[in-house]
């Protein structure tokens, strides 16, 4: 970085800010002393020693107000870099949520997937017709287990139709 400022890192580190800026107050500093040198002993100052004098003050007050700018700027940038990664690390939060959530939504679709195909084939196997003795021994223990097995209501005892059918009636049915 030279007197003018100009430097093509849009980002300085806190050393080369904190350089520039001690740079500035010792050149400052030092014409200063040279003016107030020259001003106490006005017998030996020429004009042409008060104008070179002014010349670098102003030189060194660009190079301040120059520094001063990259300073502010540097500030922004790194106000800007911190919301930056503050609003990161929150959509970073709302993305573990989503992908949470929609891992659990798998889940349960999996579930009902593999649910609703268990049911497609009993219902593919109902519409051909067959009945497994594997689904019906099951049905009828726990139907015999929990006595569950009555004669329909208002059927008298002396009716000689019986509520269950007879033997020749079931060799008659489709599962003879």
């Amino acid at each position: 970085d030279g007197l003018d400022g100009s430097s093509e890192s849009s980002v300085m580190s806190q050393e080369d800010l904190q350089a520039a800026l001690d740079s500035v107050r010792d050149t400052f500093c030092s014409l200063l002393k040279q003016h107030v040198a020259a001003s106490q002993s006005t017998r030996s100052s020429t004009s042409e020693e008060n104008q070179k004098a002014m010349k670098d003050v102003i030189r060194a007050q660009e190079h301040l107000s120059s520094v001063a700018y990259r300073v502010k700027q540097e500030l922004e940038t790194r106000k800007a870099i911190q919301q930056t990664k503050s609003r990161i690390r929150s959509l970073k939060t709302v993305a573990s949520t989503v992908v949470d959530k929609l891992r659990s939504a798998e889940r349960l679709l999996e579930g009902v997937v593999d649910s609703a195909e268990t049911k497609l084939r009993q219902v593919a196997q109902a519409k051909q017709g067959v009945v497994q003795s594997s689904d019906v021994i099951p049905l009828a223990y726990r139907l015999g287990v929990t006595h569950s097995i009555n004669a329909p209501a208002g059927w008298d005892i002396s009716n000689p139709i019986r509520p269950y059918p007879s033997e020749p009636m079931m060799r008659a049915g489709e599962w003879a």
